[in-house]
């Protein structure tokens, strides 16, 4: 399936525009192209591509491409017609190659990136993973034991900054304990990373850190009525205990670590940051509630209803950087979402972050999708992260 297009602009000349896809058996994939050949503001040739491909190798093996490039720095504010492409910033140049191996699985992974400047805001460019060799490994003895493993082997390279070499090893243990509508999960491990700098004079690095959490759950059902409709509703409360001891990691480089963005999803997990250049302390329990009204004919869930909050034990001593802020509260801000079927036509998707102490929405989310019938759909969706973004589409 092929496209070619020609747009004239009077300001910079003719730009050839053209589309490629192709699906087989066990291959798939989209080329784009653009080239304008002589930009008459510029006086110099320009052009854009991207290239994503997929495919199955066989006996477990399957391969993945990502390379997208332009000619220069301001190519997509001045001739992108699409709304979000002046937004990009780091275009990746990455080969995939990934193995199943049923109970473990090994992804090999070469990653590059062209980055845009801007003169007026320039920004730093993110390293090189060359390459990045990931291992995880899953291993069930019994019906009581769990046994994981998570491994990874990174080069980093980058022109300006420090280069090296990580390499993370983190074994873990859990003890699952479920029945059809109770679970425990206990669960150690041991985290160990170490670093390696091509600078001589640097000694090695290393960081050995214990995780321990637990993750429980009970369900409880009824039979409800709601609007004339009959449903089994749910009442789920959960809770979920973390403790990491703390371990002093300013020394450490950070290659690719962030702050993890606050989720629900989130604040069930062991560590705050994303990446593997930091682990936060915590002493801290994640209480949430879920609620869901089910069709009782079909199982299928029509509507769920969830509230979430972490509390903090101790005061936060691992930061991002030495310059980043700790947390001033031994409480997160609280989490609130409804996603479902409101009507015979009407779903939705609301979400809000909610600042007890600031007592103000910080951020939120709504999403209203009616669909009277197939080929028909209107989507409302509204946006809010205070100081920073405000849309409705």
């Amino acid at each position: 399936d092929e496209g070619l297009q020609v747009l004239r602009n009077d300001q910079r000349g003719v730009l050839l525009n053209t589309e490629f896809r192709y699906l087989e058996s066990s291959l798939d994939g989209t080329m784009r192209g653009e080239w304008l050949p002589d930009d008459r503001q510029e006086d110099e040739t320009r052009y854009g591509y991207s290239w994503q491909h997929r495919q199955t190798l066989g006996y477990g093996f399957s391969g993945a491409l990502n390379l997208q490039g332009v000619s220069d720095d301001t190519y997509f504010t001045d001739l992108s017609d699409k709304i979000a492409a002046p937004s990009q910033t780091n275009l990746p140049r990455e080969g995939n190659v990934f193995y199943d191996g049923d109970w473990w699985n090994l992804n090999t992974r070469v990653q590059r990136f062209q980055t845009l400047q801007d003169p007026l805001a320039p920004v730093v460019p993110p390293y090189a993973r060359a390459p990045q060799v990931v291992l995880n490994a899953n291993r069930q003895p019994s019906d009581i034991v769990s046994l994981d493993l998570q491994g990874e082997y990174v080069d980093f390279d980058h022109p300006t900054l420090l280069n090296g070499r990580r390499q993370i090893l983190y074994p873990s243990v859990s003890l699952p304990l479920q029945t059809s509508f109770f679970y425990l999960r206990p669960r150690a491990g041991h985290h160990y990373t170490r670093y390696v700098y091509d600078d001589p004079n640097r000694p090695d690095d290393s960081r050995q850190v214990p995780i321990y959490s637990i993750d429980s759950a009970v369900t409880f059902e009824r039979e409800a009525n709601v609007m004339g409709r009959d449903f089994v509703q749910t009442l789920e409360p959960r809770l979920y205990y973390v403790y990491v001891p703390f371990r002093q990691q300013d020394h450490l480089p950070n290659f690719d670590t962030a702050l993890a963005d606050f989720s629900l999803a989130q604040i069930f997990t062991e560590n705050q940051f994303t990446g593997g250049d930091r682990i936060n302390d915590a002493n801290q329990l994640t209480a949430a509630v879920t609620s869901r009204l089910i069709n009782p004919d079909r199982g299928d869930e029509h509507l769920r209803f969830v509230l979430g909050q972490r509390y903090y034990f101790k005061e936060q001593q691992v930061t991002l950087n030495t310059t980043a802020a700790t947390r001033a509260s031994d409480r997160s801000d609280l989490l609130a979402a409804v996603t479902g079927r409101i009507s015979s036509n009407w779903t939705t998707d609301l979400g809000t972050q909610y600042s007890v102490n600031q007592r103000r929405v910080e951020r939120s989310n709504a999403v209203l999708r009616y669909q009277p019938e197939l080929g028909k759909v209107l989507n409302l969706g509204y946006r809010f992260t205070r100081d920073t973004l405000e849309q409705v589409d």
